[in-house]
């Protein structure tokens, strides 16, 4: 197992083969060439490098977890554990709330020229999976075939854990009284006891259609 200690200062492009980094708006993003990962593998843990496309994506400026990337041909596996811990509005009352993302991550990512290279014979959606792998993975995804950016695969991981709705009775479920606390600030927005004043479909309560 080769274990690796990131660096955040600013890098010449290639100046080390084993973890690379890039520089986008004067953060550092950690890109991992195919050729850089050997057979026993890249164990990197998620940190700093991750600030600038988290805050980006879900309004946090802190990540956690670790990651390990094995090579497989031309194929890379990507397995581990992430932790992020954003403050988020309420889909319903707007106040801010915490939201926790625990998310496992276990992904194939492949070239895209080896997805392209199947055609249109096959129906299958993914992209083509090795014959064996070298990690049990749950989905797949591509890269250029070249470089993996390490801060998209932290970011899609994340994303695909976010609930589609979130709100105070879901941040706090061991509040009883969460939701009506949420439902009591709903209202007041509302500036009425109706419920029907925030419905988006309240400007046609009264509409009807033309007869001709």
């Amino acid at each position: 197992m080769l274990a690796i200690k990131l660096d955040l200062t600013a890098r010449r492009p290639g100046a080390n083969r084993r973890c690379p980094f890039s520089r986008q708006d004067s953060v550092p993003l950690p890109l991992i060439p195919l050729d850089s990962v050997p057979s026993s593998g890249l164990d990197v843990p998620v940190g700093a490098w991750a600030r600038s496309a988290v805050l980006e994506a879900f309004g946090a400026d802190s990540v956690s977890g670790h990651l390990r990337i094995l090579r497989s041909g031309v194929h890379l596996v990507v397995t581990g554990q992430l932790d992020l811990v954003a403050q988020v509005p309420c889909d319903r009352c707007t106040a801010i709330v915490p939201l926790h993302l625990h998310p496992a991550v276990a992904c194939v990512y492949s070239p895209i020229t080896a997805v392209a290279e199947r055609g249109e014979e096959d129906d299958a959606t993914g992209p083509a999976l090795p014959p064996e792998l070298p990690a049990p993975v749950e989905d797949a995804s591509e890269y250029d075939g070249v470089t993996l950016d390490l801060a998209s695969v932290v970011v899609e991981s994340l994303e695909v854990e976010r609930p589609v709705r979130w709100r105070c009775a879901d941040a706090f479920p061991d509040d009883p009284q969460a939701d009506s606390a949420c439902e009591a600030r709903w209202r007041a927005l509302a500036g009425t006891a109706g419920e029907a004043s925030m419905s988006p479909f309240a400007a046609l309560a009264g509409w009807k259609p033309a007869v001709s």
